[in-house]
């Protein structure tokens, strides 16, 4: 999981933004940010695509379903900002989930007797927010994107069951150090085809930004 950029911008919560290839060659932009608390447990992990729809029950396997959602104009809407105003990385919990079964053996080819139970157990991932916002990386061809998890138990299972191979869990903590307080240029990283390096703003004078606080991900608009 590489981050395209990192930000801290005055006024406003220290921010890791995703740059993710879709089909037709052009980028979708997504974002997860600081808060006031939590940053140890928030765990952001790259899901294989394919992978995750296997076991989120929120997200059909039809691709059809996908654009069909009532409020897919809206995500295209959020997108369409690009690198400007990334969208925010969708929630997701993942849980196991064991379920007994019985085992059978067969005489003369008809009769069965039950000779035992054999337990298997599979993973169960639920959007807890950002379902259309997913529907429409996986309409537009994305094959892996990031998600954050509330904690990193279920993130570690997440990657377990629908990570990219070789992917690791980062604690919103561990992908946004406490920049402000290092006073460490921030630097555009993993550009492609882009060349952008982008520093730092200029430190603001004591008080300047006092008082003011991100609600969500900084911008008024429709459920994404």
């Amino acid at each position: 999981m590489k981050i395209h950029e990192r930000r801290d911008e005055p006024g406003r919560f220290a921010k890791a933004v995703f740059r993710l290839d879709t089909a037709g060659g052009d980028f979708a932009y997504m974002s997860v940010s600081r808060t006031n608390a939590l940053n140890e447990e928030r765990s952001v992990v790259e899901v294989d695509a394919a992978k995750f729809v296997a076991i989120c029950s929120d997200v059909s396997n039809k691709a059809q379903a996908w654009r069909d959602d009532y409020k897919f104009a809206h995500a295209e809407a959020g997108f369409s900002h690009g690198s400007a105003s990334p969208v925010p990385l969708a929630d997701v919990e993942c849980q196991e989930r064991t379920s007994t079964s019985p085992v059978y053996a067969k005489h003369l080819l008809v009769f069965r007797k039950q000779v035992g139970t054999e337990e298997s157990t599979r993973a169960d991932a639920s959007l807890i927010n950002g379902i259309t916002r997913t529907k429409w990386l996986l309409a537009n061809g994305v094959k892996s994107f990031p998600v954050e998890c509330s904690n990193r138990a279920s993130a570690e299972l997440l990657r377990k069951y629908a990570g990219v191979p070789g992917s690791k869990v980062q604690s919103v903590d561990e992908l946004l150090p406490e920049i402000r307080e290092r006073g460490e240029p921030m630097r555009t990283v993993d550009t492609g085809r882009e060349k952008n390096v982008a520093l730092a703003p200029a430190r603001p004078a004591p008080g300047a930004v006092r008082g003011l606080v991100e609600q969500g991900d900084g911008r008024a608009g429709p459920e994404r």
